[in-house]
């Protein structure tokens, strides 16, 4: 009776091999140095078995997808797209409890996760992928499928303007994952400023601490076309939402990047650049630099940081006083 059994798994484990393997083969991939353009992609699937910290390093992966080049395309989308079924689901949980037949399967989510990474190594030249990927994110398979297309669009950056007009709408999605990938889709793209800022100015009032702090990234990665947002961004400085470290200090950092154009900033960053905090002061002095206005109220605070308590930031009130008013930098001492 036992062997029956063993007979009649062993069986079952064959024709879910063959089921996996007919999926994963009934397109033709294309191959870099013998091996299938999946075994290659797979590697990124590791990135999320990695500590949050911790940098992945995918060099092989990324040299076969750079020489497979936009062959690798298709297959890539294809993982996108791909969804477990519960049955599936149910026979793989069934395979893992037998040592009889030893069988390689990574879920569809892994093969989801992975794809973008690939097409962040294509880049522009995954460009033609666009619309696919837009229709792949609306359909919604699943929430892995839609995030990661989301994200692989994040990823190809200006060449994936085509995006932007369905970009704002998925930064309203139900899911704060969603949300945040949309709002670093729409910070690397770059594109139609007068249709995403507002979207980024929506998010800094996000439920979501994540959220608010990426529209903050992204309003700093349209530079000056983000000067709209400067009263806004001033604001989010206020807000005790803004209480974590990190979204202070890209909020900071945007205003920065927004440059002369964020002038009604400077008395908010004044304050934030006597703040207790060293890595505040710095981000403030640093912004307050790139701004280059309102010199008189700024040199004398940049000249005292010269002499501020932590060594490590007073190379950046050198460098701030240097590059808005080389004469008092002189009379400072500042070479």
């Amino acid at each position: 009776m036992r062997k029956r059994v063993y007979i009649a798994l062993a069986v079952l484990l064959v024709m879910l091999a063959g089921v996996i393997g007919w999926q994963g083969l009934r397109e033709r991939e294309p191959v870099y140095q013998g091996k299938r353009l999946s075994r290659w992609v797979k590697d990124y699937a590791l990135v999320f078995r990695l500590p949050p910290n911790a940098a992945p390093s995918t060099p092989n992966a990324d040299e076969a997808v750079r020489q497979i080049g936009t062959n690798a395309i298709p297959t890539l989308l294809r993982m996108l797209r791909a969804k477990d079924s519960p049955l599936k689901d149910k026979l793989v949980a069934l395979a893992q409890r037998q040592h009889i037949i030893k069988i390689e399967y990574t879920p569809a989510e892994q093969w989801n996760g992975a794809a973008p990474f690939a097409f962040g190594v294509l880049g522009a030249k995954a460009q033609s992928a666009v619309p696919a990927l837009i229709e792949i994110a609306n359909r919604n398979i699943s929430f892995d499928s839609q995030s990661s297309a989301i994200m692989a669009l994040g990823f190809i950056g200006p060449s994936a303007k085509e995006a932007v007009p369905s970009l704002p709408g998925w930064a309203t999605n139900a899911n704060a994952e969603v949300r945040e990938i949309s709002i670093i889709g729409l910070g690397e793209i770059g594109a139609e400023p007068d249709r995403v800022v507002p979207a980024l100015i929506h998010a800094l009032h996000d439920p979501d601490a994540e959220v608010q702090g990426k529209a903050a990234w992204a309003l700093g990665k349209l530079r000056p076309d983000a000067k709209v947002a400067v009263p806004a961004l001033v604001e989010f400085l206020k807000d005790t939402r803004a209480d974590e470290q990190a979204d202070r200090l890209r909020a900071i950092e945007a205003l920065g990047f927004i440059g002369p154009s964020a002038k009604e900033a400077v008395p908010s960053l004044l304050e934030w650049a006597t703040n207790a905090d060293p890595n505040v002061r710095h981000y403030a002095i640093e912004a307050l630099g790139e701004i280059h206005a309102e010199l008189g109220r700024v040199v004398p605070v940049l000249i005292r940081a010269l002499q501020d308590p932590e060594p490590w930031v007073r190379p950046y009130a050198t460098n701030a006083l240097k590059a808005i008013d080389p004469e008092a930098a002189a009379k400072a001492g500042v070479k």
